[in-house]
């Protein structure tokens, strides 16, 4: 990996400062010198892990106020902020042999110094390092400061990029003086320097010089998580051995070993809770056993124009299971789109209503949760039962009366937006939750809703999982149930990705399926015209393709999140309905389109 010059100042501007700064991808090092613990050392004050952040050595309230912008209020915390990347400092060179585009590190001798006054008044450092072989320019932008640290004399260890142009040099790169009276070794040049979380007013070599002392104070009596027999049987490093190589690590195996220990321990702790947490709801039985006797779900299964395939059963028996008990579940249930997920979420309602409680259906838009009301009312219809629908658009009497019912308990099927959250809207018998395509509704949004009822059943529906979901089902917090099967009749989905040369081809090919009595839509990330000329605004592609030779005698619609929500409606209305052969859009369609 080349890394830029520029990256290597030690004066972290506001914006750097919060994000850290610094490439990642250590290398096979050299070290030069290795901030470990001497054998022996004592600590350097008797300090607890528990102790505030303020009393480890070069912290004091004032640092100690913006260690507090980055969750560190304890030595612990300190200890435990682990490096966001590393840099490879560890290559060492002659300045005779310096070579461009490598990150190198040269000790030596400073000979010269000076400030110099850039046209604009900037104050930039530049020093002369002499290492015996040859002589090499090192220059700091904005950083006269540093006249006081780097003066002749002083022995340094430079680490940085040559530059051929102007001259020789280094620029910004990082730096240290070497100090016979240190014990604690060179942390900010010439070896894997660890790069950590920042915060306006703290830099990079204030963070460094902390999280050190803070090791050296406590690392040793640190409380370990994992008993030692476990710790043995995967060979792990003692912790304060992998406290200390996790900041700074004398060479890339001692990191890797420092990470898989944190990391496994970590891991451990997590699954623990879950299993705890699993454990107690099992025991205090504070969910509701929600399943009716199916006579409901029977009656709508038998309505069905089409069969449940093997996945929508053994989902649904899953479903149904987890309602029986008295554990609130948690599910997640994966489909591609078409694949059936709402049926099952369906099916599921209807155990839940017969046994005489309340479900509530969350979407994401306006536009999905209509559609919602749409489709299950259909397949309502044969039990005569009502679905209402609650979002922002729903009018103050409606609203009214359906809050009303609601308060009484009796059983119902709502579904809605954000506006199911309100706090003057009860569900005192809710016992199932379906939040559809969760990672547009955050786990604050899922929580308020749960809070309404007493540990309702959450079903989590999704054809696109995100990292996160995935690791929560993985570790533990969420069961699974995945459908694989495409329901009978439902056409195979072909994805093609087209240059933009092929723009004309594309829409021929729209004509003629219009022509077969199709649709089609076309799905545009912006409403005006941005920066960025390579996105076709909406509007501006409604108007290019309504002008359109091919397409001259079709309708085309246009759709994005600016509109009212009647006029969305009617825009959706008149597309499902067939007035509207093309249909534009932003990507307000893109969590759900009928």
């Amino acid at each position: 990996m080349r890394y830029k010059a520029a990256d290597y100042s030690n004066r972290a501007s506001p914006a750097q400062a919060r994000a850290g700064g610094g490439p990642a991808a250590p290398r096979t090092p050299a070290p030069v010198v290795a901030a470990r613990k001497p054998a022996g050392a004592p600590a350097a004050r008797r300090l607890e892990p528990s102790t505030p952040a303020q009393f480890v050595s070069g912290v004091g309230p004032a640092r100690a106020e913006l260690l507090g912008r980055l969750g560190i209020r304890t030595v612990a915390d300190l200890v435990g902020h682990f490096p966001r990347t590393y840099l490879d400092a560890t290559r060492s060179a002659a300045v005779r042999d310096l070579e461009p585009g490598r990150l190198l590190t040269v000790v030596g001798i400073v000979r010269e110094a000076r400030v110099e006054r850039s046209r604009r008044g900037r104050a930039d450092f530049t020093c002369v390092v002499d290492d015996g072989t040859g002589r090499l320019r090192c220059h700091w932008y904005g950083q006269g400061f540093l006249q006081g640290t780097l003066r002749p004399g002083k022995r340094v260890v430079v680490s940085g990029e040559l530059e051929r142009y102007p001259v020789r040099r280094f620029v910004n790169p990082l730096f240290e003086v070497i100090e016979e009276r240190r014990g604690d070794g060179v942390l900010h040049a010439g070896r894997i320097v660890p790069i950590h979380a920042l915060t306006q007013g703290i830099g990079a070599k204030g963070m460094r010089r902390m999280v050190h002392h803070a090791l050296e104070a406590v690392a040793d009596r640190m409380p370990d998580p994992l008993p030692a027999a476990l710790a043995e049987r995967h060979r792990f490093p003692p912790l304060p051995v992998a406290l200390r190589d996790i900041h700074f690590p004398p060479d890339p195996a001692a990191l890797a070993a420092a990470r898989r220990r944190l990391a496994y321990q970590e891991f451990l702790a997590l699954q623990t809770v879950l299993q705890l947490r699993r454990r107690v709801l099992d025991q205090e039985g504070r969910g509701l056993a929600t399943a009716g006797p199916g006579r409901w779900a029977g009656r709508a299964r038998a309505a069905l124009p089409f069969r449940l395939t093997a996945g929508q059963e053994r989902a649904l028996a899953e479903v149904v299971g987890d309602l029986a008990r008295p554990r609130p579940m948690h599910r997640l249930l994966v489909g591609d789109v078409g694949s059936g997920k709402t049926v099952v979420a369906f099916l599921a309602a209807c155990h839940v209503l017969e046994a005489g409680y309340q479900a509530a259906f969350m979407a994401p838009t306006e536009i999905l949760a209509r559609q919602h009301e749409q489709t299950l009312a259909r397949m309502a219809a044969p039990l005569r039962l009502t679905v209402a629908a609650l979002t922002a658009e729903t009018r103050p009497g409606e609203r009214r009366e359906l809050a009303a019912r609601l308060e009484r308990g009796e059983p119902a099927l709502v579904v809605g937006t954000h506006a199911l959250l309100e706090q003057g809207i009860q569900f005192p018998r809710l016992g199932l939750v379906v939040v559809d395509e969760q990672h547009r509704f955050g786990v604050r949004q899922r929580a308020l809703l749960a809070q309404k009822g007493t540990l309702p059943d959450v079903l989590v529906m999704s054809a696109t999982p995100i990292p996160r979901t995935l690791a929560l089902s993985l570790y533990g917090d969420l069961d699974v149930s995945t459908l694989r099967e495409r329901p009978v009749g439902r056409g195979r989905v072909v994805s093609r990705l087209v240059e933009e040369s092929q723009r004309e081809t594309v829409l021929e090919f729209f004509a003629q399926e219009i022509h077969k009595g199709r649709q089609a839509y076309v799905v545009v990330p912006l409403v005006e015209e941005g920066e960025r000329s390579d996105l076709r605004a909406a509007r501006a592609e409604f108007e290019r393709l309504r002008a359109h030779p091919a397409l001259r005698e079709f309708s085309v619609g246009l759709l994005h999140g600016r509109l009212k929500g009647e006029e969305k409606r009617t825009v959706m209305e008149a597309f499902a309905g067939g007035a509207l052969h093309v249909l534009v859009a932003t990507t307000v369609v893109e969590v759900g389109l009928d």
